[in-house]
């Protein structure tokens, strides 16, 4: 993981505690008082944060197991993260999620457009072009004087 991640918003909760044990004592509260009231009050924060990351990460197993997708086991099936994303809502954004972390971050745009070429509608639709583009290649084909490229 990148140490980012960890010292940036520790140096954050650093600097706040610091203003608030300052403004703490300018009222007059005694400095151990002060100081800890807000270690106190950062480890309250730092529980419920555990808590709801916990809680989200359960709920978020829980969704892919609905759909037949194995968190631990790292495969997904391509036809279960389509079904998922055909879903929509929250399963959607899941399957995002899962196809932008499998792919190096890709964009959000990037994801969406592999999912819309996974759709049906579209694969008809893309047939359809594809039909129009051969019979106007035929077309094509059968004007000019008659003769074929050799004589």
């Amino acid at each position: 993981m990148d140490k980012k991640m960890f010292i940036q918003p520790a140096i954050r909760v650093s600097l706040i505690a610091a203003l608030i044990i300052g403004l703490l004592i300018l009222f007059g509260v005694t400095w151990w008082v002060a100081v800890l009231s807000v270690l106190v009050t950062i480890a309250i924060a730092a529980a419920v944060t555990v808590f709801v990351v916990k809680r989200q990460r359960k709920q978020f197993a829980e969704r892919l197991k609905s759909f037949n997708i194995d968190p631990l086991a790292g495969r997904v099936n391509p036809a279960d993260l389509k079904r998922m994303y055909n879903s929509g809502g929250q399963y959607q954004k899941d399957a995002l999620t899962i196809y932008r972390a499998a792919n190096n971050n890709c964009s959000e745009a990037e994801a969406h457009k592999f999912f819309k070429s996974l759709s049906v509608f579209n694969r008809a639709e893309q047939m359809k072009t594809m039909q129009q583009q051969m019979q106007s290649m035929q077309g094509k084909k059968g004007k000019g004087k008659g003769r074929g490229a050799f004589r």
